[in-house]
């Protein structure tokens, strides 16, 4: 198998990065976080781990190396370049398909769930970002009302990146707790019990509200402990497809 695909997503190529198993039995489509990129988070801890799974991973819109810029990317193009990937892993390789997503890529994950209810087999979710908005509000140190229109917002320092207003438009639009939504798909979360980004809270009223199972670990928001990959590992491997 490729360690690299190129997938073409609405004019621009994603770079979906694999751990190149050439035998496999499902497919592990990974999510980063914010400000992260397609080698870190669930890729850097599974790809290693599941060595019957083709484990992938790519940049998201404004992240990494993707070719939309921050100042440009939209809500709208962030879910459908997921369903481009997806759909193609669907239609080329006719395997399970898995999606681990932790902070921010849980938020893009249950919005594309939301949209498009796709046909996929498993979703794990670890230390969930979904009220995302709230959580740039803290670590960026702006209140979204009191942003004017042409309003950018950093994004990334040492890259210099800048996050446009519309897009923080359909964070605030696009609040996963205004609503119930009919998903189905038996997910899991992982909570860190130390994570200090993300409030309990929160992912205890959406667990709730859509009756997720929830798996506490000793860690914090980023794991410390690169071994704990291991639980979301055995959650993936106990999957019967």
């Amino acid at each position: 198998m490729k360690k690299n695909i190129s997938i073409n997503a609405n004019g621009y190529n994603i770079d979906l990065i694999t751990n190149g198993v050439d035998n496999f039995n499902k497919i592990i489509v990974c999510f980063h976080g914010f400000n992260g990129d397609k080698w870190g988070g669930p890729f850097g801890g599974l790809k290693e781990r599941l060595k019957t799974s083709l484990v992938c991973s790519f940049d998201s819109c404004g992240h990494g190396d993707s070719e939309v810029t921050p100042e440009k990317m939209r809500l709208s193009d962030i879910l459908e370049e997921i369903k481009v990937v997806v759909d193609y892993l669907k239609k080329t390789f006719h395997k399970p398909i898995v999606l681990v997503a932790n902070s921010y890529g849980a938020y893009r994950v249950m919005w594309y769930l939301i949209k498009f209810k796709p046909s996929i087999e498993q979703v794990v979710f670890v230390n969930p970002a979904f009220r995302i908005l709230k959580i740039l509000e803290t670590i960026r140190g702006f209140e979204y009302v009191n942003l004017n229109s042409n309003k950018m917002v950093l994004m990334k320092g040492d890259s210099n990146k800048f996050l446009n207003k519309k897009f923080l438009d359909d964070l605030n639009e696009c609040d996963l707790y205004k609503n119930f939504y009919d998903i189905d798909y038996g997910i899991k979360i992982v909570v860190g019990i130390r994570d200090s980004l993300i409030p309990v809270e929160d992912t205890l009223e959406i667990a709730g509200k859509h009756n997720f199972e929830i798996t506490y670990i000793d860690e914090e928001h980023r794991f410390e402990n690169k071994e704990n990959w291991n639980v979301i590992a055995d959650m993936i491997s106990e999957f019967k497809e």
